[in-house]
């Protein structure tokens, strides 16, 4: 499932509520008013897919940039540990004011990632 928000002036924080979509695979909810910080609950943000015999857990996108959003990513994403426990394929959280040694930001588009992410998922390179 996809929920595309993008420019709709959506004010207010992120919920929580987010990470119990389990067929979720794509957020946008780039340009907007959102403020606050990255919730800790959307750790558990995966999409589960059943089409085979066993359930295949898929990454999540997630477009945040352009936004009013503070603070560094929460612990309980895993980027301090070095690895990431939530299931991203993209994290786009530029254009907001996160901070902290767990943010990158891309040299070749300037988007805003978790170190821990290997390739940007705006551009797909390695920088």
């Amino acid at each position: 499932m996809q929920v595309r928000l993008a420019h709709n002036a959506l004010n207010g924080t992120l919920p929580d509520a987010f990470a119990n979509m389990m067929a979720l695979d794509t957020l946008d909810l780039s340009y907007n008013n959102l403020t606050g910080s990255l919730p800790a609950a959307w750790a558990r943000m995966r999409t589960a897919s059943t089409t085979g015999k066993a359930p295949e857990v898929r990454g999540v996108s997630l477009q945040l940039s352009h936004n009013a959003l503070y603070g560094t990513l929460p612990a309980e994403w895993g980027v301090s540990t070095g690895g990431m426990s939530m299931a991203l394929t993209t994290l786009d959280v530029s254009y907001n004011t996160l901070g902290g040694g767990h943010v990158h930001r891309c040299t070749a588009c300037s988007v805003q990632m978790p170190a821990a992410m290997i390739v940007c998922a705006c551009c797909l390179c390695t920088s």
